[in-house]
C-alpha cells in the first residue's frame, strides 16, 4: 500500500460539480459496490514550489472526463483524518489515489472532506491530450 506523503504538497483534484453530501455519499457506495471499501478517487499531483498552480492543477486534471473539478491540498485531506492511498489497478492514471474514509462515513466524516475543497471551477484538461 503506497500512501501519499503526508509532508509532501500535493493538488487533490476531485472530478465533477458536486461536493454534497448525496454525492459523496453516492461515490462512497459506487465504490463499495465495487469491493474497494469507503473510498472517493481523486487525481493527485506533487506542487513543487516553482510551479504555478494552475499548472499543477492542469496536470492532476488530465484524462477527466469532467466539465469541472473542485481542487484541495493533499496537508488539508491529511489533516481531516484521511488517508490517500494510490490506487492504479484496472489501468487507471498513474497519479489515481483514493481517499479513505476507513469505518467513519458519518455526515460529520463527510461535511469534514467537503470543507477540504474549494468551489467548483472548469477542467483545464477538458478537451485536451
Amino acid at each position: 500500500m503506497t500512501l501519499f506523503p503526508p509532508d509532501a504538497k500535493g493538488v487533490v483534484v476531485l472530478g465533477g460539480a458536486q461536493c454534497t453530501q448525496a454525492s459523496i455519499r453516492g461515490k462512497l457506495a459506487r465504490a463499495e459496490e465495487r469491493k474497494q471499501g469507503n473510498v472517493v478517487s481523486v487525481q493527485i499531483e506533487t506542487w513543487d514550489t516553482a510551479e504555478s498552480r494552475e499548472s499543477v492543477v492542469l496536470r492532476a486534471s488530465e484524462g477527466l472526463p469532467y466539465g469541472k473539478v473542485m481542487v484541495a491540498s493533499s496537508t488539508e485531506l491529511i489533516a481531516a483524518g484521511f488517508s490517500l492511498k494510490l490506487e492504479v489497478d484496472n489501468d487507471e492514471a498513474p497519479n489515481h489515489y483514493h481517499v479513505e474514509f476507513g469505518s467513519d462515513i458519518s455526515d460529520a466524516a463527510i461535511d469534514r472532506f467537503i470543507g477540504c475543497f474549494g468551489e467548483p471551477e472548469a477542467n483545464p484538461a477538458k478537451g485536451k491530450k
